[in-house]
């Protein structure tokens, strides 16, 4: 699970090993219920200033989300809390994302700038 907080910061723990046998919470599809990570001390890293404000245009023109479709292939989690307050939607792993593309696309780019898929317990870059 990660986020970015209003600073433009990014943060991110990693969930340990998890079973969840109480049938009420394993039908339940909220995740935070399921989630056991250490939140960390510090954010892993912090976007500049023209990539916060890109963050928050993207976050403007996400649409109102979905209801939680059934996970039976790899899917992604987003949330966002903008003007109109909380959004979230789930979307196939490869999807477009609708009218949250410009919101996906957002962190593909940021992806290809190398910022993503290290590991936040590796020294950073």
């Amino acid at each position: 699970m990660g986020w970015f907080d209003t600073d433009g910061c990014w943060w991110e723990t990693h969930n340990t090993w998890l079973v969840v046998r109480d049938p009420v919470l394993a039908r339940s599809n909220a995740h935070p219920l399921h989630w056991n990570g250490a939140i960390p001390d510090e954010p892993w890293f912090c976007l500049a200033e023209p990539q916060r404000r890109a963050l928050v245009f993207a976050i403007g023109s996400v649409g109102p989300g979905s209801d939680d479709p059934a996970y039976s292939v790899a899917m992604d989690r987003w949330s966002v809390v903008g003007p109109e307050g909380l959004a979230s939607t789930a979307v196939r792993r490869d999807s477009r994302g609708g009218d949250w593309g410009p919101l996906l696309s957002f962190f593909a780019e940021l992806s290809a700038m190398s910022v993503w898929g290290q590991s936040p317990e590796s020294a950073p870059v």
